[in-house]
């Protein structure tokens, strides 16, 4: 029996909740990642987004928010791991409500994804940018919203939970590569002319939102969002 993840209060109320992506950004924070190691603070809570749970630390929550994930290599392999290892050191696995990954990956919880951040898109012919109505927030009506990336789904089950500031590792929304070099094959046709993720201007309507609600976002990597960028130390 699994629960909806926006029914289980975790009382984040008051603290940084940390959230991770996987983009090229990241490797710093990552497992086997040549160079200078970075970390978090121990006992964060961290909300690993799909690739982003390879963060040097076990996550509080992997938020497995891509149903192509079963088609990944890199997500097969850690499934084997997990199976295979119940003795260890483990994340709380939410995936999509009716995902039919339910009956491969070991998920305790659930998010519900129906519905849409607008009531239409397209895109603006200079810019190649998505543009749309915006017709509301997520979290308000039980739904983790797509449309921006999985990262944004992470920041909205931060606000969701009261967190005072949500910290982006990871969340480039720029380019089609990961931290360990591959490519993510689902974005070549999905981004701008500067190369920035046609998403962009979605993540960024919902930072303003959660913004104006008492939740802080920055980010301790380069990013493409509209977010101050602060020292690791």
């Amino acid at each position: 029996m699994t629960t909806d993840i926006l029914k289980t209060d975790f009382n984040w109320k008051g603290q940084d909740v940390y959230v991770v992506g996987s983009g090229p950004n990241a490797a710093p924070y990552m497992i086997a990642q040549e160079g200078e190691p970075l970390d978090i603070p121990l006992l964060s809570i961290v909300i690993a987004c799909n690739k982003g749970i390879y963060i040097r630390r076990t996550p509080t929550i992997w938020l497995c928010a891509t149903p192509s994930l079963a088609k990944e290599e890199w997500f097969n392999k850690l499934m084997r791991a997990y199976w295979s290892d119940p003795e260890g050191s483990k994340p709380m696995i939410v995936g999509r409500e009716g995902d039919w990954l339910d009956n491969y990956a070991p998920f305790t919880h659930y998010f519900r994804p129906n519905g849409s951040l607008w009531s239409h898109t397209k895109r603006d012919p200079l810019t190649n940018k998505l543009v749309g109505v915006h017709k509301g927030f997520g979290c308000t009506d039980g739904y983790l919203r797509g449309g921006a990336s999985a990262v944004a789904r992470g920041m909205q089950l931060a606000w969701f939970n009261k967190a005072k500031r949500c910290i982006l590792i990871g969340a480039d929304m720029k380019g089609i590569g990961y931290f360990d070099e591959t490519i993510n094959k689902w974005k070549p046709r999905s981004l701008d002319k500067e190369g920035d993720w046609i998403e962009l201007t979605y993540f960024d309507e919902l930072i303003k939102w959660v913004k104006a609600r008492g939740m802080d976002v920055v980010s301790l990597t380069p990013t493409a969002l509209n977010v101050e960028v602060i020292d690791a130390s």
